[in-house]
């Protein structure tokens, strides 16, 4: 009885260790669009948006575009929209950092607008 018992709580001992591992193993995840191309460069620029609607040169073709928000919010509006009280286009909260793929949001000029000044980094990746 005392056998079974050992090789009960040794088998229970390697089932543990190997949730653990696989648990706890990280994982990097490429960046990718949905066709599957990978993500090899990316181009960067740290506009300062305020008030008034600023338009942003993008790029002809990327994969998808990654921003991040500083001290306060913006809207951000994507095939040349305009951005005033009626159209708010996408707004992305404060410190916040959203991918937004090419397929869906393009890579052409966009246009943000802010509450407030401030500076939002944005990444074109190819």
């Amino acid at each position: 009885m005392n056998k079974i018992k050992e090789i009960g709580f040794s088998t229970l001992i390697v089932i543990v260790i190997l949730w653990a591992v696989g648990v706890f193993t990280p994982v990097e995840l490429p960046l990718s669009g949905r066709n599957g191309t990978e993500a090899r460069t990316a181009s960067s620029s740290n506009p300062t948006i305020g008030v008034n609607t600023v338009g942003i040169v993008g790029t002809t073709t990327c994969t998808a575009r990654i921003i991040t928000t500083s001290n306060a919010g913006v809207s951000l509006s994507f095939f040349d929209q305009l951005l005033d009280s009626s159209h708010l286009g996408e707004y992305q909260a404060a410190s916040t950092t959203v991918t937004y793929l090419a397929e869906d949001f393009g890579c052409g000029e966009m246009r943000a607008r802010s509450a407030a000044t401030t500076v939002i980094q944005i990444k074109d990746v190819n």
